[in-house]
């Protein structure tokens, strides 16, 4: 037997610049000042993060003025904080008195504002803090392999320009004998409890959702049919109960749709027809739930589709002749 690491999510390619527009012009003002444009960030801030900013932090700012520099240092700090920063597997840079630009993980556009936040399998541990949603111009948030806890910040729909958010919390393998392979996850635990609707919504730049080996359960957010751009939907190995609402039927940009290894109930007829008009859909991986009844043969209105996947439910009847017309199905 051969074991192979791969990547659980592969993030989507490198997309065009967000329309969003960038922060807004701050005024200048003194470190005092500052402190008082920090206790407006979103969330509670964390006090060994204020400390630090407001004691500790030596580095110098460019322009005086340019007050999103101290907000990003802050909330990056209640970041290290929050995570237990001083284990992480590489923590380079963090809280020296250096750009948070070249921090390991973070990357800045050309005004020094932070749209790229990478820790991936880097060892964090503990709850998100609700200040990372003052994160503006923040269009890809990855945090999979990692030990998170708690609850999945409400804020995170503040981040208008976000574009991926990644916060799966195991990892994958593929595992291969004389038989064939297959690909294994092992989850870490991690985020509990419901997916607020207000966490995830109206966030119109949002392609890329990956939320796979937590804890969530309840309700899946009827909140998503307000994400007109996103194509790629992972809740996968988690204990979701409720099937989709009808109104996933929005997201006509979808193309992967990965609900596997859940507690979905209701019957595979009524999943099928709130899809069957998401043409662009490619994959569809629903296995592994609670779903009954005969497998419909409106599936073959996906031509688009190239991986179905329904095993470990609870299916009766045969397999309709209108999936051997999908000419891409099992490619």
């Amino acid at each position: 037997t051969s074991r192979t690491r791969t990547e659980p999510e592969s993030l989507p390619p490198s997309l065009p610049p967000s329309n969003v527009d960038p922060n807004p012009a701050l005024t200048k003002g003194s470190k005092d000042e500052w402190k008082d444009v920090l206790m407006l960030l979103p969330g509670s801030p964390h006090d060994e993060a204020m400390s630090w900013v407001l004691l500790n932090d030596t580095f110098s700012i460019p322009s005086e003025g340019d007050v999103h520099r101290i907000q990003q240092r802050y909330i990056l700090a209640a970041l290290y904080f929050s995570l237990q920063g001083s284990q992480w597997e590489n923590n380079e840079h963090f809280l020296l008195p250096t750009s948070e630009c070249e921090w390991y993980g973070v990357r800045c556009n050309s005004n020094s504002q932070v749209i790229h936040l990478d820790l991936e399998r880097n060892n964090l541990t503990g709850q998100m803090p609700d200040v990372l949603g003052g994160l503006a111009s923040l269009r890809t948030l990855s945090l999979f392999g990692n030990h998170l806890t708690g609850s999945l910040p409400s804020t995170i729909s503040s981040l208008k320009a976000l574009e991926t958010l990644n916060l799966f919390a195991g990892d994958c393998f593929e595992e291969c004998d004389i038989w064939g392979c297959e690909n294994i996850c092992e989850c870490f635990g991690g985020l509990s409890g419901t997916v607020p609707p207000s966490a995830i919504k109206n966030m119109d730049n949002l392609v890329w959702i990956s939320l796979g080996c937590n804890h969530f359960s309840g309700q899946i957010p009827s909140t998503l049919e307000t994400l007109p751009n996103l194509e790629h939907l992972s809740l996968k190995y988690n204990n979701f109960t409720n099937t989709v609402s009808t109104t996933i039927s929005d997201l006509t940009s979808l193309k992967v749709l990965d609900l596997s290894h859940n507690f979905l109930t209701g019957t595979i007829h009524d999943m099928v027809l709130r899809l069957q008009n998401l043409t662009n859909l490619r994959r569809i991986l629903l296995h592994q739930n609670m779903l009954t009844g005969s497998i419909p043969s409106e599936l073959g209105q996906l031509q688009s589709l190239g991986e179905l996947f329904l095993d470990g439910n609870m299916l009766t009847g045969s397999i309709p002749s209108q999936l051997g017309q999908l000419q891409n199905l099992g490619e």
